[in-house]
């Protein structure tokens, strides 16, 4: 690649013109509209909550495949998501098929074994994208589709529930932030409750 200066300000993603283009090409010529997060895995792949256009871009540092799409090193991919608005559909599918979706991802996360985790804000729900079949938060799951831990329950205005129970059972109102702690403990912000939850790891 092209020698960085220290201390200077370089466009990685994105050309600065709201739009949804570029996958499959260099990023510094795709598209972004209004990207809210941004997250490195443990091989120094970007990941982008590309917000306006509900969906979750990759920027891998090696050309590789990543949550089952093919993606150069330094081009951009999505990995999640349509690149449309579209509400959350279904569970346990291709995380970037016609029957899975994110609406207006506002932040990401990514576990030490490369799961992503995804605050589907407007979906009122956290989403996980598995980097292999495991057993995550007591549940089996499948490499390179979409899953939910938590906010199920469609939630309009309330506080949040279902502190201490089964992810089946929890509230989320509007998720931000997501973060992951020790232990493989998930963390995040919901917004629209006013608090910061835990989900406790397998």
């Amino acid at each position: 690649g092209v020698p960085l200066d220290s201390g200077h300000l370089y466009t990685v993603a994105g050309t600065g013109v709201c739009g949804y283009s570029g996958d499959g090409g260099s990023a510094a010529h795709a598209q972004l509209w209004s990207p809210s997060a941004v997250t490195l895995d443990a091989g120094g792949d970007l990941l982008i909550a590309d917000e306006g256009n509900s969906a979750v871009r990759e920027v891998p540092a090696a050309t590789g495949t990543f949550y089952g799409v093919a993606i150069g090193a330094g081009d951009i991919g999505t990995v999640a998501g349509q690149g449309i608005y579209s509400a959350y559909l279904a569970d346990g599918l291709s995380a970037t098929g016609a029957a899975s979706a994110v609406n207006y991802p506002s932040g990401l996360a990514v576990d030490a074994a490369g799961d992503l985790f995804i605050a589907d804000g407007y979906d009122r729900c956290i989403r996980e994208v598995p980097a292999h079949d495991a057993v995550l938060f007591g549940r089996n799951v499948v490499a390179d589709k979409m899953y939910t831990v938590a906010g199920l329950l469609t939630v309009s205005g309330s506080l949040p529930a279902g502190d201490g129970t089964r992810w089946v059972l929890t509230r989320v109102t509007y998720p931000d932030g997501v973060a992951v702690g020790s232990g493989g403990a998930l963390y995040f912000a919901d917004q629209g409750g006013n608090t910061v939850r835990r989900i406790a790891g397998s």
